[in-house]
Formats: C-alpha cells, structure tokens, sequence
C-alpha cells in the first residue's frame, strides 16, 4: 500500500535526550559544590559588616546611658570576653562578636574588679572605657568618654598595617 502522506520516519534513538540528563546532571554537581563550599567562604565579615558590627555595640551602649539618665540609677554594660558578647544593663539585650574578630578591651580597674563592663552613671558620667574590633587590617574603636559619656567609634590602624 502506498503511502498518502510524506511523514517522516520517526525511528527512536537511544541518544535522544542524553544531552538533557548530563546537563541536569552537571548542573546538579554545581549546585552541591556552591552549596558545600559557599557557606565556608561567606562566613567571615568583611568590613562592612565589621563596621556595622561596631555601630552595633556604640548603639547599645548609647542606649545605656540614656537608660541611666532617665531612670537616674546607674546602668552597667558588661563585655564579657570569654563569651565575646556586650550585654546592656538596661535590657539584657546582646550583641555577638563573631571569632574571627579579635577584641581588645581597656576599662577602669574599679568596674574590671566588679565584672568588667562600663558603668553609665545617673549624673551623666561613665566609668569610661576602650573596646576595639579588628579583624586584619581593618579595627574600629568603640570608646566611651569618662566625664560625657559620650560614645564614639572610630577607625583604626591595627597591628597587621604596622
């Protein structure tokens, strides 16, 4: 019987579609890898977030001191370095200090004796204090003024720059 029509002949090779699996495939290897090795890359903070970070722990402290202020009691922000937290005596609200950040903390020896912190009094004054973030050659110093309380964060050189 003839045929009517010039329809092609529509055999089915084994190869057809073996370019889509390896694609699929390669691109799920892709996937595992970026999602294996990302996490490891992205873990550090740069220094934006270093910076951020610092700006941070100004804001709590800050926050403290208009604590006491208004309240007129005195208000102790702990730094605790073996934890590497700044904790805020208003709230016992925290800010972390992630490990790849060293952290350098100079404070009067009475609040060294009493814990370690900076103590906001009621008449606006501190007990003052130096709390320096660095990590490589990037450092910004949180410092407290002992007579205004005043709190301030400014760049540093650190050792690395030396």
């Amino acid at each position: 019987m003839p045929r009517t029509s010039p329809a092609p002949d529509r055999r089915h090779d084994a190869r057809e579609g073996f370019a889509l699996i390896e694609m699929v495939v390669a691109l799920a290897i892709i996937g595992l890898v970026m999602v294996l090795v990302l996490p490891r890359v992205a873990r550090e903070p740069g220094p934006a977030a270093l910076r951020a970070k610092a700006y941070t722990v100004a804001g709590l402290l800050r926050d403290d001191r208009n604590r006491a202020l208004l309240d007129r009691r005195d208000v102790v922000s702990r730094v605790d370095l073996g934890k590497r937290v700044v904790v805020s005596g208003a709230d016992g609200s925290y800010v972390r200090i992630p490990d790849s950040v060293s952290i350098d903390f100079l404070q009067s020896d009475q609040e060294r004796a009493a814990g370690g912190g900076i103590r906001f009094r009621a008449d606006g004054r501190s007990s003052g204090g130096v709390l320096t973030l660095s990590r490589g050659p990037v450092g910004y110093r949180i410092s407290v003024n002992w007579l205004t309380a005043a709190v301030d964060v400014l760049p540093v050189a650190t050792q690395a720059d030396r």
